[in-house]
């Protein structure tokens, strides 16, 4: 009877023992699932922020090649007028030279040579005496036409130079179009997902051209109505629209503060509840900003955590013409 007892019991502790090491079979398997997907979503944080980094960095060359540009241009004008200017200079140059080398053909005689040579160097001194010597003027323009081939070299260069600015800020202006694009269509998916979250649908439409966007919301769940203007939706629709356009755009930004005030005021409870549990789980996930939420309403329902804190204002007393500043952590 014994013996049948521990034959039993041994069994019974073979198949524990089997279930424990299925048991941790599956323990190990679901880690190793577990392990996969956070080195998942950490390469998919590293591939977004080093877009956001290329972003910030596409936008500082931008910056910089055009301001680069304007500096060019400026030089480019001014070259251009000192080379207007080195033209009149050389043609004038040119003309005085003439003058002093230019061959006449003449059957006068030799004294009327002489004495109209007599007249001309006597002449050559005045006009040296107030214009300067043959040999000066001689220099002047070679140094005035040395000046003007080298402005021209440095002109020619900066065309050069030009036309390759000029290549780059195009290429950077479609990167820009191209991000820009990337951006809209984040903001727009991730609005449609906010909106979603109350059973709404809608869409952001950019107008890049006169730099403007609208909203159009459908709260009518299952409806084939087109979507609706925000200006004719209720006070608590528009709110709750207005927090997941915000949120949607926070998804672009890079600020490490988030601030909303009285932004459930219109709002009816159920709207209340659904936007502050979406920015309470956004706020969760993003750690590393922080979260500032002004309202008049009562959180006291949210509870304080590590995370988490509320503030709430001592109620100001009738007749009060100052605010109390000291608040009470709940």
């Amino acid at each position: 009877m014994i013996s049948s007892q521990k034959v039993a019991l041994g069994e019974d502790i073979e198949k524990v023992k089997d279930s424990l090491s299925k048991q941790q079979l599956k323990e190990a398997q679901h880690k190793e699932k577990t392990q996969s997907l956070v080195e998942k979503a950490e390469s998919f944080r590293n591939q977004q922020h080093a877009i956001e980094v290329n972003i910030e960095t596409q936008k500082s060359h931008k910056k910089h090649f055009e301001t680069r540009l304007k500096e060019l241009q400026e030089v480019i004008k001014k070259a251009e007028k000192e080379h207007k200017d080195m033209l009149k200079l050389v043609t004038e140059k040119t003309r005085q030279a003439t003058q002093f080398c230019e061959r006449v053909e003449t059957r006068r005689t030799v004294k009327n040579l002489e004495s109209e040579i007599l007249q001309k160097t006597k002449r050559i001194q005045t006009e040296e005496k107030n214009k300067g010597k043959h040999e000066d003027i001689t220099r002047e323009y070679f140094e005035a036409k040395t000046r003007y081939d080298d402005i021209m070299e440095s002109l020619r260069n900066l065309r050069r130079y030009s036309k390759r600015v000029k290549k780059v800020m195009e290429e950077r202006a479609k990167a820009f179009l191209d991000y820009r694009q990337f951006i809209a269509v984040r903001a727009k998916y991730y609005f449609q997902m906010m909106l979603s979250q109350r059973g709404y649908n809608g869409k952001i439409v950019f107008d890049y051209g006169n730099e403007s966007l609208s909203l159009q919301v459908n709260v009518e769940s299952g409806s084939k109505k087109g979507s609706k203007d925000t200006r004719s939706l209720s006070g608590g629709e528009r709110s709750f629209s207005t927090v997941s356009f915000i949120m949607a755009l926070w998804e672009a930004m890079e600020s490490p503060f988030r601030c909303l005030d009285e932004f459930d005021v219109f709002m009816d409870m159920v709207n209340r509840r659904i936007s502050m549990d979406m920015m309470m789980k956004v706020a969760k996930e993003q750690k590393e900003r922080q979260f500032i939420l002004l309202t008049p309403q009562d959180m006291s329902s949210i509870g304080s955590s590590r995370t988490v804190r509320i503030f709430r204002l001592q109620d100001p007393e009738r007749g009060q013409s100052t605010l109390n500043f000291q608040a009470s952590e709940s």
